[in-house]
């Protein structure tokens, strides 16, 4: 029986012998390693890149906008809804009614006409609360948001996109300057962190306000009352069942 350094000499002999296939073998097989874990890296990079863009969007998110009919409503009662209120977003932020959701942010949009002392823009003018940052996964990069009790008051601040921030000032620093949004005046407390783009526009660019001074100031709707959507954010992804918002709890309203 042939020993183990027989086997070694009988090998380094067999390599010796066909020098350039064992070359070609031994490349091949790097190649195909290399090849391998190429593939690999590449898969992992793109998956981590839907997953950030996922987790931009707001960690575990839910977007509650209105319905013309019951069946792919809101309404646990039943009957269509147009439109969604303050009364709803109140009521969906009541542990007793939606235990698994921790914050809940009202929003109504427009369009809107900016105006700095340097320059003009068009951007998305957004009325919303406080918790709006917990549910989109947003941060402050300059300044602050607006507190409660500004909401409270119907003030007149804002805090706007990066974007925003550029294309309205390229001299001075944006917090505690004024701006005009469709003829009203703000004063800007925060700027945004960039958040890039999503599939439809950019997430950059946009001013958000008090949701009280939008309806006051801004909206275009006959109710104060309305909004446009309504922003959950749940405990985990699990928790955010559609059972929750559709029939389990009866008493809620569209």
């Amino acid at each position: 029986m042939m020993g183990w350094t027989e086997t070694l000499r009988t090998a380094v002999s067999a390599l010796n012998a066909r020098r350039m296939r064992s070359a070609l073998t031994m490349l091949g097989i790097l190649i195909g390693i290399a090849a391998v874990m190429l593939t690999v890296g590449l898969g992992q990079g793109a998956q981590q890149q839907i997953t950030d863009q996922i987790n931009s969007l707001g960690s575990n998110l839910i977007s509650v906008s209105p319905s013309q009919s019951s069946s792919g409503g809101f309404r646990g009662g039943g009957s269509a809804v147009s439109t969604l209120t303050m009364q709803d977003a109140a009521m969906l932020a009541d542990p007793a009614i939606a235990p698994d959701v921790v914050a809940v942010a009202p929003t109504s949009s427009t369009s809107g006409s900016l105006q700095s002392s340097e320059t003009t823009w068009t951007s998305t003018v957004v009325g919303t609360v406080p918790e709006w940052l917990t549910v989109r996964a947003r941060s402050v990069e300059t300044g602050r948001f607006f507190t409660q009790s500004e909401v409270d008051s119907s003030a007149n601040v804002a805090v706007i996109g990066s974007e925003t921030s550029s294309e309205l000032f390229t001299s001075v620093s944006p917090v505690g300057q004024m701006i005009s949004v469709n003829g009203q005046s703000f004063t800007v407390i925060g700027v945004l962190k960039s958040e890039g783009s999503s599939t439809t526009s950019s997430l950059d660019d946009t001013v958000l306000v008090p949701i009280t001074t939008f309806a006051s100031r801004l909206s275009t709707s006959s109710s104060a009352n309305s909004v446009s959507t309504i922003y959950l954010s749940g405990k985990d992804t699990d928790s955010l069942g559609q059972r929750r918002l559709h029939g389990e709890h009866p008493g809620v309203p569209g």
